[in-house]
C-alpha cells in the first residue's frame, strides 16, 4: 500500500513537471509566432506606404521627371532657389532649374548692368523736365525709384518638367493676378507648347493663387511670382525678363498676355525656324499683330479664316493699331501678309515694335528703366534693329489683341517715359559703331 502511494506521488510530480515543459514550449511557439506576424505586418505597411508614395509621384509624372520639377520658392529675396507650396510645405528648387535660371540671368548680366541709370542721367532727366513742370519731376524721381527695385521673384511655382527639342520656342508672358489671371488658361488653350509666364500680385494674391486649384497647369508651363510691394507702377520689362529666365528652349517668342496666338502656330513655328541662319546671322521673325472688337470667338484658329474675316465688309477683325499706334505695325506690310504664302524680309527701325520670335542665348535682355506703359517694346525691337538683326514676316502666325478695360497712364508718367525713351535712343544709337 505504501509503495503504491509513492508511485503515484512521484507520477503526478513528473505528469506536473510535463505539463509544466509543454506549456512553456507552447508559449515560447505562440510568442515567436507572433512576432514573425508583427515583422510580416509591419513590412506589408512599409511596403503599402512604398507602394503608395510611388503612385501618387507617377500618377503626376515619372519618377525622374519628378527630380526636375521646381518647387514653391521662399519670396523673401531677390531670386530665391527654395519654395513655399500651397500647403506651406517647403522644397528646393531642383539643381536643374536653379541652372537653368542663374545660366539664363549670366548671359544677360552684362547687358542689364549697361541698362541702368548714373547720377548725371538723372540729373539731366530731372532738369529737362522741370524746364516744363516742377510738379512733373517729382513724379518722374518717383518713376526712376521704382524702376530701381528688385522685386522678389518666386520661380516655378507649380510643378515645371519639361526636355526642349533640339530646335523648340518657349512662349513667354506677363501679367497681373488682379487684372489678367484669366488670360493664362486662354492663351494655354492655343498654345501647346512651352510658355514662361511671369504673374505680379500683392501676397494675399499670390496666396489666393496659389491656393487656387488650375485647370491650365501642366508640367511644360512654368509660372513665376513677382511679389508686389512698395510699388504702385506695373514693372513691364522686370517682368519679361523674369519670364526670360524662365525659358529653356533654343528660341523665345515673347507675347504680352492680351494677345491670343492662333492655334496651329507652335507647330508652324517649329517648321520655319530650321529655314533660316542662327548662326552667322540674326533672324527676328515678325509674328503679325491684329485686334479683334468681339470678347469671344474673335480669333481665328489659322491664316484661312482669318483672311476670311479680314475680307468681310462688317469685320470684326483688323491690324492692331491702326488708330492708336499707326506707325507701330505698318512694317509689316499688310497688304503683303493678306496676299502671299511665303516668308518675306521687311525694315526694322524708327517706331515699329513687332512681336518677334528670337534665338534665346544671343538676344537683349529688356531694359527694366522702362516702367508702366509706353516705349518699352519699341525701344526692345529698335535695338534689335541696330543689332543688325534682320526682319522677316511670317505668312502664317500670327496673334490677336483681345478686348479689355485699358489702363488710362497719367500725362505726367507718360512724358516721363518719353524723356528717359530719348536717352535709351541716344545710348542705343551708340552701338551702331
Amino acid at each position: 500500500m505504501s509503495y503504491n502511494m509513492n508511485f503515484i506521488s512521484r507520477f503526478t510530480r513528473r505528469c506536473k513537471v510535463i505539463a509544466i515543459g509543454v506549456f512553456l514550449i507552447g508559449f515560447s511557439v505562440i510568442l515567436l509566432r507572433t512576432r514573425g506576424l508583427k515583422i510580416t505586418i509591419n513590412e506589408t505597411v512599409g511596403r503599402i506606404r512604398t507602394d503608395v508614395s510611388h503612385f501618387r509621384i507617377n500618377s503626376i509624372v515619372s519618377a525622374d521627371s519628378f527630380k526636375k520639377m521646381a518647387t514653391i520658392i521662399d519670396p523673401y529675396s531677390r531670386y530665391t532657389t527654395t519654395e513655399k507650396t500651397s500647403q506651406d510645405s517647403k522644397h528646393t528648387l531642383s539643381a536643374q532649374l536653379k541652372s537653368l535660371i542663374e545660366t539664363n540671368k549670366n548671359i544677360y548680366r552684362n547687358d542689364l548692368k549697361e541698362k541702368q541709370f548714373n547720377s548725371k542721367d538723372e540729373q539731366e532727366l530731372n532738369e529737362s523736365i522741370e524746364l516744363e513742370n516742377s510738379d512733373d519731376a517729382g513724379i518722374c524721381m518717383s518713376m526712376i525709384s521704382e524702376s530701381r527695385i528688385q522685386h522678389d521673384v518666386t520661380y516655378f511655382v507649380f510643378p515645371f518638367s519639361y526636355d526642349p527639342l533640339p530646335i523648340d520656342v518657349t512662349l513667354l508672358s506677363h501679367l497681373t493676378l488682379n487684372r489678367g489671371v484669366r488670360r493664362i488658361e486662354k492663351i494655354l488653350a492655343h498654345w501647346p507648347g512651352p510658355a514662361s509666364v511671369s504673374v505680379i500680385g500683392t501676397d494675399d494674391e499670390v496666396k489666393k493663387f496659389l491656393n487656387t486649384i488650375h485647370s491650365w497647369k501642366r508640367n511644360n508651363v512654368g509660372i513665376h511670382v513677382v511679389y508686389q510691394r512698395n510699388t504702385t507702377r506695373y514693372p513691364v520689362n522686370f517682368m519679361r525678363n523674369v519670364a526670360l529666365y524662365g525659358a529653356n528652349t533654343s528660341h523665345i517668342w515673347m507675347v504680352d498676355a492680351d494677345f491670343t496666338p492662333n492655334k496651329d502656330a507652335y507647330q508652324l513655328l517649329k517648321k520655319h525656324i530650321p529655314r533660316f541662319d542662327w548662326t552667322t546671322t540674326r533672324p527676328a521673325l515678325v509674328t503679325a499683330a491684329l485686334e479683334t472688337k468681339l470678347n469671344v470667338g474673335g480669333v481665328p484658329e489659322n491664316k484661312t479664316k482669318l483672311l476670311e474675316k479680314l475680307w468681310e465688309n462688317n469685320r470684326t477683325i483688323e491690324a492692331f493699331g491702326l488708330t492708336r499706334c499707326p506707325h507701330c505695325h505698318v512694317n509689316t506690310d499688310w497688304h503683303k501678309f493678306m496676299t502671299v504664302a511665303e516668308v518675306y524680309k521687311i525694315q526694322g527701325g524708327g517706331y515699329f515694335e513687332p512681336y518677334v520670335v528670337v534665338q534665346r542665348k544671343t538676344s537683349p535682355a529688356y531694359d527694366e528703366r522702362l516702367i508702366a506703359r509706353h516705349m518699352n517694346k519699341i525701344l526692345y525691337d529698335y535695338e534689335l534693329y541696330v543689332l543688325k538683326y534682320e526682319f522677316y514676316v511670317l505668312p502664317d502666325v500670327y496673334i490677336v489683341h483681345e478686348p479689355h478695360k485699358r489702363i488710362n497712364q497719367p500725362m505726367s508718367e507718360w512724358k516721363c517715359m518719353e524723356k528717359i525713351a530719348k536717352q535709351i535712343f541716344r545710348e542705343v544709337d551708340r552701338k551702331k559703331s
